[in-house]
């Protein structure tokens, strides 16, 4: 016959011992038992652990979420100011646009005003002239009944208009006036001057012979003969003056027409 073994339950005692050596206790904890205590207290340990990590955690993201909101509200303020100092800029804006309206509108005004009397000063300037023209003294005509050959025209060193004339031409009046000179001198044979009255001289100077046809003193009309041309090629050089001051006699043949 075989000989049956007996098992034995492992167990574990636990022995509180009393300092003053009484009431000692001993108590005496399955295998089962034990297991089911550690189980827990690992269990417990655990959650411990997950709560303290999850509390880390918690408090992580309240700290971020605490920064974040203190960085709104900077950038809130932030703005705030902005939208004050735009604000404040754009009600500067407009006032300085009301008063580029109103200097618009002065200039406008003031524009307009000069256009008008910038008119009518060009209107009495120009009806001034027209009267002048109109003048039978005004010295607008060529001084020549031929058509003669310009050799040299006006300057400022050269104040008066040379022009060589032909045999049979003659040297006429450019506007009605008074024969106030008749004379000559070493360099022109002939020299006629003639007073206009409005501001207006002239003076007929021919350096080769010709015949005198008026005498000093006389009143002449425009387009009266002066002189006859007696030679071919016969230089008369042409002053216009005004005022006293010579001027391009063509800016006065010109303006007559």
């Amino acid at each position: 016959m075989k000989r049956q073994g007996h098992k034995h339950k492992e167990s574990f005692s636990i022995l509180l011992l009393s300092n003053t050596g009484r009431g000692n206790r001993q108590f005496h904890i399955s295998q089962s038992v034990f297991y089911v205590m550690v189980s827990l207290l690992l269990a417990v340990l655990i959650v411990i652990i997950a709560l303290s990590v999850f509390g880390v955690s918690i408090y992580q993201r309240q700290s971020l979420l605490h920064k974040e909101v203190e960085i709104q509200k900077a950038l809130v303020q932030q703005l705030e100011t902005e939208k004050k100092a735009i604000s404040e800029e754009n009600t500067s804006l407009k006032s300085e646009n009301e008063a580029l309206r109103r200097l618009e509108q002065e200039n406008a005004l003031a524009s307009a005003e000069d256009a008008n009397d910038e008119s009518a000063g060009d209107a009495v300037s120009t009806n001034q002239e027209e009267s002048q023209q109109n003048d039978p003294a005004y010295p607008g005509l060529y001084p020549s009944s031929g058509t003669c050959i310009v050799e040299t025209a006006y300057s400022e060193e050269h104040q008066f208009l040379s022009i060589n004339t032909k045999l049979g031409d003659n040297i006429i009046a450019a506007g009605n006036g008074t024969i106030t000179a008749i004379g000559s001198d070493d360099t022109y044979a002939h020299i006629i001057e003639v007073e206009h009255g409005n501001g207006y001289k002239t003076r007929y100077l021919c350096r080769q012979q010709a015949e005198p046809l008026v005498q000093e003193g006389e009143q002449i009309q425009a387009g009266s003969t002066l002189l006859a041309v007696a030679a071919e090629d016969t230089r008369m050089d042409y002053q216009v003056l005004y005022q006293g001051v010579p001027v391009d006699p063509f800016t006065v043949i010109q303006a007559q027409g």
